[in-house]
């Protein structure tokens, strides 16, 4: 099997940033272990402050 993930990153400001994660992008059915099922297709946005 295969499966895609999609990740991308914005500074907008001094130690300031947004991003993004799309996992499983095509929703496949997969199993890492034996009757252990895993998520399906699933967004996170957010935004991160880092002092530098």
């Amino acid at each position: 099997y295969a499966i895609f993930n999609l990740y991308g990153n914005y500074e907008f400001a001094k130690d300031w940033s947004i991003f993004g994660r799309w996992n499983n992008i095509f929703n496949k059915d997969y199993q890492l272990s034996y009757g252990y099922n895993t998520p399906g297709s699933n967004l996170f946005i957010g935004v991160r402050y880092a002092m530098k």
